[in-house]
């Protein structure tokens, strides 16, 4: 505690635990002031939010007060009366306990007797790392397979795609895009390369669905997604988390999709009897 000479104290409680169980703010601020005095600790700022929920975060001006003030160096230690007042999401409570961390700011709990400046503290906070890590990868398991099922079903993940708007997961065409994709496709068909397409739209004024210009290895995506022909392709790539764009999966997911195709397979026929997109570069 000697290193701690100017600490700051937030204080929470929602409706129902003022009415309930007693967690007055009043209390709150009297027992840690009290409490800081005893260890010669300077009280330079306080956060209050009252009547607020601790499912989040979000919608705490108090807490959002107190967050943007950690890189500012106006305090060493941050004080509250229970370890719950923080936050009762412990992912949140994680991500503001590693924010303190990084700006070099304990964090003491005054009935937990919880100091992240002790080494008992740092344990107690790897041990709810560790916690927090085993739900969030069980919840990206849940995710996976949530948007696994989506995709057997034919059914779009997300994501913006050229030639379609995606409206709650929904894919529906975008007919001046549509224009666009078949314009490459037809090009493709016709024996034009990947550079002489990319040129050709470019030229003519078109842009991508973000606003940019076309690359060549965008025109070699376009012509090997299987969504132009009403498909949904998933499960392209394994373990994408840690893999990113590695890993390819050779067999892929391929299903029929819900939405309406926007190249026709005849033509599809015709592109996929050329050489591999992927592989051309002129």
């Amino acid at each position: 505690m000697n290193q701690v000479k100017n600490v700051a104290i937030y204080c929470r409680v929602s409706t129902e635990e003022q009415s309930t169980e007693g967690y007055s703010i009043s209390a709150q601020l009297h027992t840690l002031r009290q409490y800081a005095d005893m260890y010669n600790m300077t009280v330079v700022e306080e956060y209050v939010d009252e009547g607020i929920s601790g499912k989040n975060i979000k919608g705490r001006p108090a807490m959002q007060r107190l967050v943007s003030d950690v890189p500012k160096g106006k305090f060493q230690a941050v004080l509250v009366w229970k370890i719950s007042r923080l936050s009762r999401n412990m992912l949140d409570t994680l991500v503001l306990l590693d924010q303190f961390e990084k700006n070099s700011i304990k964090f003491i709990s005054y009935s937990e007797n919880f100091d992240t400046g002790s080494p008992i503290g740092r344990l107690v906070v790897q041990l709810m790392a560790s916690i927090a890590e085993m739900e969030r990868n069980t919840l990206s398991e849940n995710v996976k397979l949530g948007m696994t099922q989506r995709a057997r079903e034919g059914l779009w993940n997300g994501g913006i795609i050229l030639g379609y708007d995606s409206i709650k997961k929904e894919l529906l065409i975008n007919e001046e895009e549509a224009k666009i994709v078949q314009l490459i496709f037809t090009l493709y068909a016709e024996g034009k390369g990947l550079k002489a397409i990319a040129n050709h739209i470019n030229k003519s004024g078109y842009l991508t669905k973000r606003g940019k210009h076309f690359s060549i290895n965008g025109i070699a995506t376009i012509l090997d997604n299987h969504v132009y022909i009403g498909k949904i392709r998933w499960l392209q790539v394994e373990n994408w988390d840690t893999q990113r764009r590695k890993g390819k999966n050779p067999n892929p997911l391929l299903v029929d999709g819900k939405h309406q195709p926007i190249i026709s397979q005849e033509l599809w026929s015709v592109v996929l009897s050329n050489d591999n997109p992927m592989n051309l570069s002129c």
